[in-house]
């Protein structure tokens, strides 16, 4: 109120300033002279009250833009962040160097035992490396020498070269294995999977595989038999081999056992259980004489037949495999 007083008291001066240099003019009546006042302090507070808005407006448009900033820089934050990746595997055992390292990164982790393989994570071998994982839920996944898979999660790897073989068990789950020729699925086995070039070759050892091929034929492959497809379309089935060298140390690498203080027998039943071996005496009477027998030292790091080889001669025994049979007798 007090402003508006001086305001007015400003106008009156203005007004009675103007009339003295306009000099004497003609007498104007007091109610001419109010409504001149009247008109001009109306047209003085219109403009106030327009500028007011204006100021408004402004405020309230640069409210509303800083607004959509921050709420932007939000959102693009939330979009940037990346997900924790899920567990996959975790690494039971292995020899050589094998890494790990994100798709397109130059920053590769050497594992060690007990390491964990996440979603979207590539594991490659070196030359000379193998390794032994096992898949969350149970799933046995060998990797052979100088080979690159993907886990794009615990049910679908993608083998981008080298060769992997699977034992799916008792775990009723579903492993796909894909690759550039096509989509290789399981239905409660024990397969592995080389990919060379332009050619793949599937090997069932236990219950079936799928392969469904990119030209969109599927073929199915049987317990005992291997499967050789090329990129020209070409596809050779025949028997499998079980005890085929080609396989030997992938298809039967062990994850490591504490031998030190446990028993012959011990070894013998993890050994066979390991490998899907059936596990038979040609003497019954080495079974109770030589099973509990307690062992000494390591053999980390060992295949299963070097395992054998340096366990059996020091309790005066041999081996030999036939079709999945691990046969123990006497030294000659």
């Amino acid at each position: 109120m007090a402003d508006e007083k001086l305001r007015a008291q400003r106008e009156d001066a203005l007004v009675r300033r103007l009339l003295r240099l306009a000099g004497n003019p003609a007498t104007v009546s007091d109610t001419i002279a109010l409504r001149v006042k009247q008109n001009v302090q109306d047209h003085w507070k219109q403009q106030l009250r327009a500028n007011a808005r204006k100021r408004m407006l402004w405020i309230f448009s640069g409210t509303m833009a800083a607004c959509f900033f921050l709420v932007l820089l939000f959102w693009s934050s939330l979009v940037s962040i990346k997900p924790e990746p899920d567990p996959v595997a975790i690494v039971q055992t292995f020899v050589g160097h094998t890494s790990t390292h994100e798709p397109g990164s130059h920053i590769s982790n050497f594992i060690s035992r007990k390491s964990v393989v996440y979603t979207n994570s590539i594991l490659e071998t070196d030359p000379q490396a193998r390794a032994l994982l096992r898949i969350f839920g149970g799933v046995t996944l060998r990797i052979d020498a100088s080979t690159r898979v993907h886990f794009e999660s615990d049910s679908v790897l993608v083998l981008e070269r080298g060769m992997v073989y699977l034992d799916t068990g008792k775990t009723h789950r579903r492993v796909t294995v894909s690759t550039s020729m096509g989509n290789v699925t399981d239905n409660g086995t024990r397969f592995q999977v080389r990919l060379n070039d332009n050619r793949i070759e599937i090997s069932v050892q236990e219950g079936s595989v799928s392969l469904n091929q990119n030209r969109g034929q599927t073929h199915a492959i049987a317990a005992g038999n291997r499967l050789i497809a090329n990129a020209n379309g070409e596809i050779l089935l025949n028997k499998f081999d079980l005890n085929d060298s080609e396989t030997e140390g992938v298809d039967q690498m062990s994850s490591n056992f504490n031998l030190e203080g446990r028993t012959l027998m011990e070894f013998l039943l993890w050994i066979t259980k390991q490998n899907g071996w059936t596990l038979k005496f040609s003497d019954p009477k080495i079974e109770k004489n030589e099973g509990p027998v307690v062992l000494h030292g390591s053999v980390s790091a060992l295949l299963p037949q070097q395992m054998l080889a340096a366990v059996l001669p020091v309790c005066g025994l041999n081996y030999r495999l036939n079709n999945g049979v691990l046969i123990i007798s006497e030294s000659d």
